[in-house]
């Protein structure tokens, strides 16, 4: 629309569950369809998903931020200068770069969040300006009752110990300045089970009642009754690693096979220890067939194949010759998403007849510095990506849905473990306790400071607050809904419709007078085109109005002219679409006929598509002007409300009708912008 609004830093906050990946993907379809142009490279998106970690960021279908941008995983921050091929490969890759979104923010610490920043400064080469994040707006999303980042402040820790990056350098206050909130509060994981959620909301703040202590301890494991092959979670590695010993000796001791790396440590390395993990690889693993695994490296974020990807060991393969405990040519492992591993499945080498739905994972290398210089001499280490995982860590399970947990309440310390385990599943009968203790439940202090200053001092102001009505005012909606048919869902979630009283809607392409399936709206009047394709005009109201007749050809044009009263008050409302093959001069003559028959003392709303474009001064742009300002009516809408830019949707009044607020929405079922006016009577 040649529009340049300025960039938007946003936080969208919401406990557990909320449906904020769901929000995050209907947000990216909405942007790439109104922003994408046609033709433009997929290759160089205007909107960029991403997270923290390799399991967020597939559940969103995205990208880890780390890949994403080229930062460091681990170490401090390094400029792409240094690199002018890499810098000008992304800068050529971002370059339609408008919005990026990192999910799970809350996992994303200070430090990791200012080199954020920087990349995209360099990216869109205004570093040493103040465009924060080079321009691009940013909405991040997440919830920050979760778990921390590990060995990392929290994003909006300001405490003076935490404000110098690596290199000694002042760190800009880059959330606490900038990021406007909004919340999600209503719960959808575990939206079949309602008092579950609300007792998860309640743990989430660590304002838990007597009565969710009662509820969490009814699901303590008593006995052997419960499925102990579901994924049990522990605070600490220690028992993490017990547990999977544990489970893995229960397995067929001939089906046992032990893994080792191949490790090379250059001559100058005296000092380093083989059974020391390189790059988190370690250098033994023990495996068998049943026994569960999960995925320590992001191989294919694309396919799903994502650090903390489950899943089912079935069979180890080997080359010719060779046998354990050398390293197999790869693993085949059947993962619990059914949509991890497709794309590989579909182009492996190697028979996957006897495995269905199982994914071929190689030995991959990786290379690691001994100590911190990148000049220090490397260990190189080739080994599968994996370790067992009949247990995992609370961290790890951060982000997934799961049908059923066993979760071990000992050694937890840090607030928010409890929460974000118990809010894994989908229901409470899914959740298994071990050793509870109400003690478990916290919630961080700091956070709640949090959230209270960014509710009180940075609450978003949607448009859904600016829809905020006066009651003595008549709200009137004027959309051209491109054609009612199967869009009734669409208007009957439309948040913002709840508060209006009558509804004006043009194109409805409807055939017949039926009423619309929206049952707000119990007085429904239409007309409608039994012939030719498209128009149509339909107006719903919540109370009865009063036709008025008029003598009009409707094979012209379509209009609807109701009077509606409130107590001594009255308006006359006239609805109207202009087909484009309808000339000017027949509109304004079937126009006339219409004024001239109804009182005009009354105050008049006229309303509908023109079909005149009243952002360009064409010859009917100036004969409607003419025409309307000699009967004494005045246009309301003065911007676009369509996408591509002209104001066709028109709102005329005259001096009996004022005109308290009016408002302009995008629509994601139409091409049109929805209308709000709000009439004083």
């Amino acid at each position: 629309m040649g529009l340049s609004p300025n960039p938007f830093h946003i936080f969208l906050s919401g406990g557990a569950g909320t449906g904020k990946s769901r929000l995050i993907k209907a947000i990216y379809h909405q942007v790439s369809r109104t922003l994408q142009t046609s033709g433009q490279d997929p290759d160089h998106p205007c909107i960029k998903l991403t997270a923290p970690t390799g399991c967020a960021a597939f559940n969103i279908g995205g990208s880890t931020i780390h890949s994403a941008l080229k930062l460091p995983v681990k170490g401090g921050y390094y400029s792409l200068r240094g690199n002018p091929s890499m810098l000008a490969t992304f800068q050529s890759k971002y370059e339609n770069l408008l919005i990026l979104v990192i999910d799970e923010v809350s996992m994303l610490g200070r430090k990791a969040f200012a080199h954020v920043h920087k990349r995209l400064q360099e990216i869109k080469n205004v570093e040493g300006t103040d465009k924060i994040f080079g321009g691009v707006c940013v909405l991040a999303v997440g919830d920050m009752f979760q778990i921390p980042p590990v060995r990392e402040c929290r994003i909006y820790d300001t405490s003076p110990s935490h404000n110098l990056d690596e290199m000694g350098v002042l760190l800009s206050n880059l959330w606490t300045n900038n990021f406007q909130f909004h919340e999600l509060k209503i719960i959808m994981r575990q939206k079949d089970d309602l008092p579950f959620a609300a007792t998860l909301n309640r743990l989430r703040l660590a304002e838990h009642t007597a009565e969710d202590i009662e509820t969490l301890k009814a699901r303590v494991i008593k006995g052997s009754d419960y499925p102990s092959e579901a994924l049990h979670i522990f605070s600490i590695r220690r028992n993490v690693n017990d547990h999977n010993e544990q489970m893995l000796h229960n397995l067929d001791h001939q089906t046992h096979r032990t893994v080792k790396s191949f490790t090379h440590i250059p001559p100058s390395v005296t000092s380093f220890d083989v059974n020391s993990k390189v790059a988190d690889l370690p250098h033994t693993l023990e495996l068998a067939p049943h026994a569960r695994v999960m995925l320590i490296k992001n191989l294919d974020v694309n396919d799903g194949l994502v650090n903390g990807a489950t899943g089912l060991l079935l069979d180890l393969i080997y080359n010719q010759n060779a046998k354990p405990p050398s390293l197999p040519k790869c693993v085949i492992v059947r993962f619990d998403d059914p949509s991890s591993g497709l794309l590989t499945q579909q182009a492996s080498t190697i028979s996957l007849n006897n495995y269905p739905q199982g994914t071929p994972i190689y030995p991959i290398e990786v290379q690691e510095h001994v100590g911190r210089s990148e000049t220090s001499p490397q260990i190189t280490r080739i080994q599968l990506p994996l370790v067992l995982c009949f247990a995992c860590t609370i961290h790890k399970i951060q982000g997934a849905t799961l049908k059923n947990v066993v979760m071990s309440c000992s050694n937890i310390r840090q607030p928010g473990m409890m929460y974000v385990a118990c809010s894994r599943v989908t229901t409470l009968s899914g959740l298994h306790l071990l050793d509870f203790k109400p003690e478990s439940i916290k919630a961080s202090a700091s956070t709640k400071e949090e959230m209270t200053r960014l509710r009180t001092e940075m609450k978003l102001q949607t448009f859904y607050d600016q829809l905020e009505k006066d009651p003595t005012c008549l709200r009137v909606l004027l959309f051209n809904i491109r054609s009612v048919q199967n869009k009734e869902n669409h208007i009957n979630s439309d948040p913002y419709l709840g508060s209006v009283d009558i509804m004006i809607l043009t194109e409805t392409w409807k055939k017949n007078k039926t009423d619309i399936n929206v049952p707000q709206f119990h007085y429904q009047y239409h007309s409608v085109r039994t012939e030719n394709r498209g128009g149509g005009v339909s107006v719903l109201s919540q109370t009865p109005m009063i036709p008025i007749q008029m003598q009009v050809s409707s094979d012209v044009c379509d209009a609807i002219v109701l009077q509606y009263k409130r107590d001594s008050a009255k308006i006359n409302i006239i609805a109207v679409y202009r087909p484009p093959s309808c000339t000017f001069e027949k509109f304004m003559r079937w126009l006339t006929k219409i004024l001239t028959s109804i009182n005009r003392d009354i105050p008049t709303l006229i309303a509908g598509d023109f079909n005149i474009n009243l952002l360009e001064t064409s010859a009917a742009y100036r004969g409607l002007h003419v025409f309307m300002n000699h009967i004494h009516f005045k246009q309301v809408i003065n911007t676009a409300t369509h996408q591509l830019g002209g104001l066709l949707d028109h709102l005329w009044i005259n001096s009996g009708v004022t005109v308290s607020q009016q408002m302009l929405a995008r629509s994601p079922y139409s091409d049109h912008f929805q209308i709000f006016a709000d009439l004083q009577l």
